[in-house]
């Protein structure tokens, strides 16, 4: 986990210069393009109850601080609305760059596709915008991670074991990639029940 966090936290540097790039992720190289705004950066974070993200936070402010530019980190508390409410928030204060990790991939679309209607440049982490070319994309492959971690689980549990699917945030892209990476590997090994429990944090990055 700490390499995947080190690894978005060098990219965010690219923030950090006030530049943006194009369909970047954590291993690509993107167009560097000028920023507009008043200098500030903000990171909009799902929630700050997940460790993963709270190291993230925590590496995007040490870097802010490095590279001597204001960091403003909103903490949206897995609540969509209130992510929204947030971003709209930080248009109006004219910032130049918005680091957004959705709480919900397709309910923070709007709000982000205003953002860059105003000439903000926007990079989306871990998740991503449905519906929305952001200039900048970090992340991983949830679908492959997931199936290699199930692909794992079926070596130490056996085929044929009986297992329950524990879901992460309704909504997130990484939430859905992951059930569909678990299913690819499980429905023709494993006995998977039909219930599934809902955990009302996010699943672990």
């Amino acid at each position: 986990m700490m390499k995947r966090i080190t690894s978005i936290v060098l990219v965010l540097c690219m923030a950090f210069g006030l530049t943006g790039c194009n369909a970047i992720t954590i291993d690509g190289k993107g167009e560097v393009m000028e920023s507009t705004g008043n200098g500030s950066v903000e990171l909009s974070v799902s929630t700050l109850n997940n460790p993963f993200f709270v190291s993230l936070a925590e590496g995007a402010k040490a870097t802010a601080k490095e590279k001597g530019v204001n960091l403003v980190v909103a903490d949206a508390g897995d609540d969509s609305a209130k992510q929204q409410n947030d971003i709209e928030d930080l248009i109006s204060k004219n910032v130049s760059v918005l680091i957004v990790n959705p709480v919900d991939s397709d309910a923070v679309a709007p709000a982000v596709q205003n953002a860059i209607s105003q000439g903000i440049k926007v990079i989306s982490v871990d998740r991503v915008v449905n519906g929305v070319d952001v200039d900048c994309q970090i992340a991983s492959d949830n679908v492959a991670g997931a199936r290699m971690a199930t692909e794992y689980l079926i070596e130490q549990i056996g085929e044929g074991a009986k297992v329950a699917e524990l879901q992460g945030v309704p909504g997130a892209s990484a939430t859905i990639d992951r059930g569909a990476g678990f299913h690819e590997a499980a429905d023709e090994a494993l006995d998977v029940g039909q219930a599934r429990a809902l955990i009302s944090i996010a699943q672990r990055a």
